[in-house]
C-alpha cells in the first residue's frame, strides 16, 4: 500500500513541474538604499551641525521620488527645510543626550519603502567643550574672563594627539554675559570647583580680584554669589584681601594677603556653596598660621583627600584634610583639620636620596613652585617641588603623599616615593612658572624664564629650550587629556597659544605650536583647562 501511495505522489509532482505557466507577471528590480554610518557628533550649544550622508548607490540630486526626514530623540521639524533635505544642517539650539541619537529616514514614494539610519549625537552646554580653556587676564587694571573653545579636532592615525583645527574665542566673556558688569580691579586667580549633586554636570568658577571675589555658574558664566555671602559674619574679615583658595568636596580653604587661612566645612556636598567660612583664621598648635598658601592638589584621587599647604614662615609643608569619604566612616571625620607631614616611609632596602630636602623642615631652601602629578601608574597622588638653596642651586623633588583612616588612629598620612633631581648648572635663572603635565604618560616638566619655555625630561635628565615667544610667559596649564597632549601658554602681551607636547623631546620645532588665538586677552594671569563634566584629567 505504501508503494502505491508513493507512486501517485511522484506522478502528481511530475505533472506540476511540467505545467507551463501562462501568467503575465511584471517583476521590478528595486535597488535597496543603504545609508553609511554617520560620523559621531559632539558639539555644544550654538555650534553648527552638518551631516552629508553617504549611500551604497548613486542617488541623483533631483530624485523627487525620495523624501528625507531628520530627527533627534524623536523630535522632527516639518517646517524646517534643513531637517527635511538630503543633507542635515542645524545651529544647535538645545541640549542633546547621546542616547537620543540623530536619525535619517528616507522614503521611496514609488514603492512605499523606508530606509533608516541612526547616529551618535551629543549637544552639550555652550562652554562644555573638550579641549577648551578659561583665561583670566587683566586689561587696564580690570580683571577679564575669556574663553577659548575648540570646535573641531583631527586625531592622528595612532590616536596619540588631537590637532585643533577650528576654535572659537570669547573675549571678555564675563562682561558680555552679565550686562556689562566688571569682575573687579586687580586680577588674582580663579578656581574651578565642583559638587556631588547628580544634576551638576559642570563646575563653578571662583574669580578672585583685589576688589573681592565672585562665584560664577559654569553653564553660562553668570554670577551666582560673591565671597562676602560665604562668611559667617556676612563679609570678608576686616583688612583681609582674599588671594585665592581651594574648594574640595567637603572642606574649603582660603588665604589672604598675609597668608592667613580661613576654612569651612560643607554639610551638604551636593551644593556648590553650603555653610559659612569661619571669620577667625586657622590656628595650629594654638598659633595663627601666617605666610601660608594652599596648593591645588589631587583631592578627588584615591588616597588624595587633602591638599598641601606651604607654610613659608616655618619652612614646612602641612596638609589640610577633606574629611573621609570612605565606606564605613562619617564623611566629616577629619574635615578641615591641619596635619604635619610624617617622616618618609621606606620600602625594604630603600634609602632616602642623599640630597633629600625634608618637607617637614626645609630651612635653608626656598620653595619656589609645587605642582601635583600622579607619581605611580596606580594613581597615588604626588607632587613635584622646586627648591633653591642659598647658593642659587636648584633641586626638583618628587614625592607621593597619601591619606588613610584607621578606626583607632583616625586620619593619617603616608609620605613615600621620594626622588631628587639635581639641576646643577642646567638651570641658572629662577623660573617664574613651573608646569607639570599630571598623568604618568610622560615625565616632562616645563619652566618659564622670561619669554623662554624650557623642558626638562625626567627620564633622560636632559634640559632643553622648547619655545621662544614674543613676550614674557605669565601663565601655563598642562592639565588636559590623559595622554598629556597639550600645554596652554599665556603671555604678558595677551597672546594665548596651545602647544603640542606629545613626544616633546623629539618633536620638530615647527610642529610645537598647534594654534594661536587671534584675540589679545590682556595680560594673562591664569589659564584653566575645562571640559564637559567640570573635572580634569586628574580625576
Amino acid at each position: 500500500m505504501k508503494k502505491v501511495n508513493y507512486f501517485f505522489i511522484l506522478l502528481f509532482t511530475f505533472f506540476i513541474s511540467c505545467y507551463e505557466d501562462k501568467g503575465n507577471y511584471d517583476y521590478k528590480d528595486i535597488q535597496s538604499i543603504e545609508i553609511e554610518k554617520f560620523p559621531d557628533i559632539n558639539k555644544t550649544m550654538g555650534d553648527t551641525v552638518q551631516v552629508e550622508p553617504k549611500f551604497n548607490i548613486e542617488i541623483p540630486e533631483d530624485a523627487s521620488y525620495l523624501s528625507f526626514e531628520w530627527s533627534i530623540g524623536g523630535e522632527t521639524r516639518p517646517d524646517d527645510p534643513n531637517w527635511n533635505s538630503r543633507n542635515f544642517f542645524w545651529i544647535a539650539d538645545r541640549l542633546v543626550e547621546n542616547f537620543e541619537g540623530l536619525v535619517l529616514k528616507i522614503t521611496d514614494s514609488r514603492y512605499g519603502v523606508k530606509y533608516m539610519k541612526k547616529g551618535n549625537c551629543t549637544i552639550a552646554g555652550e562652554f562644555d567643550a573638550w579641549f577648551s580653556w578659561t583665561i583670566l587676564a587683566e586689561k587696564n587694571g580690570e580683571a577679564c574672563l575669556s574663553f577659548f573653545k575648540t570646535e573641531e579636532t583631527e586625531w592622528s592615525s595612532d590616536w596619540s594627539v588631537a590637532t585643533i583645527t577650528k576654535w572659537k574665542e570669547y573675549d571678555d566673556l564675563y562682561s558680555s554675559r552679565n550686562g556689562g558688569q566688571k569682575l573687579g580691579r586687580g586680577a588674582l586667580c580663579m578656581r574651578e570647583h565642583y559638587c556631588t549633586g547628580e544634576d551638576a554636570d559642570v563646575g563653578q568658577y571662583w574669580i578672585f580680584t583685589e576688589d573681592g571675589a565672585k562665584d560664577l555658574e559654569g553653564i553660562g558664566f553668570t554670577k551666582d554669589i560673591d565671597l562676602n555671602q560665604t562668611f559667617m559674619g556676612g563679609s570678608v574679615p576686616a583688612g583681609a584681601v582674599i588671594q585665592g583658595g581651594v574648594f574640595m568636596k567637603i572642606a574649603d580653604i582660603l588665604y589672604d594677603q598675609n597668608g592667613c587661612l580661613y576654612s569651612r566645612v560643607k554639610s551638604d556636598p551636593q551644593l556648590f556653596n553650603s555653610d559659612y567660612f569661619l571669620d577667625d583664621p586657622i590656628k595650629y598648635d594654638g598659633k595663627v598660621l601666617e605666610k601660608c598658601e594652599p596648593v591645588f592638589g589631587r583631592y578627588t584621587q584615591s588616597y588624595g583627600n587633602y591638599i598641601p599647604i606651604i607654610d613659608r614662615k616655618n619652612n614646612r609643608l602641612l596638609a589640610f584634610l577633606d574629611g573621609t569619604p570612605t565606606y564605613g566612616f562619617d564623611d566629616l571625620i577629619g574635615a578641615a583639620h591641619v596635619m604635619e607631614l610624617p617622616e618618609p616611609t621606606l620600602e625594604s632596602g630603600e634609602k632616602l636620596p642623599d640630597n633629600y630636602i625634608p618637607l617637614s623642615n626645609f630651612e635653608g631652601y626656598e620653595l619656589l613652585h609645587i605642582c601635583y602629578k600622579k607619581v605611580t601608574t596606580s594613581g597615588f597622588p604626588g607632587y613635584y617641588a622646586l627648591f633653591k638653596d642659598a647658593t642659587g642651586h636648584f633641586y626638583l623633588e618628587e614625592f607621593a603623599l597619601r591619606s588613610y583612616i584607621d578606626v583607632v588612629q583616625g586620619p593619617y598620612l603616608k609620605l613615600s616615593n621620594i626622588k631628587v633631581f639635581d639641576f646643577g648648572g642646567k638651570l641658572t635663572q629662577t623660573p617664574s612658572l613651573m608646569c607639570v603635565p599630571p598623568n604618568t604618560a610622560t615625565d616632562y616638566v616645563f619652566f618659564a624664564v622670561d619669554n623662554i619655555l624650557y623642558m626638562y625630561d625626567k627620564d633622560t635628565e636632559i634640559w632643553s629650550e622648547y619655545l621662544r615667544f614674543d613676550a614674557p610667559i605669565t601663565a601655563m596649564d598642562g592639565d588636559n587629556h590623559f595622554k598629556n597632549m597639550l600645554l596652554a601658554v599665556g603671555l604678558e602681551n595677551g597672546e594665548f597659544h596651545v602647544v603640542n607636547i606629545v613626544n616633546a623631546k623629539n618633536r620638530p620645532l615647527e610642529e610645537r605650536i598647534m594654534c594661536t588665538a587671534k584675540s589679545r586677552f590682556g595680560k594673562i594671569i591664569q589659564i584653566n583647562w575645562k571640559i564637559g563634566n567640570g573635572f580634569s584629567s586628574w580625576t
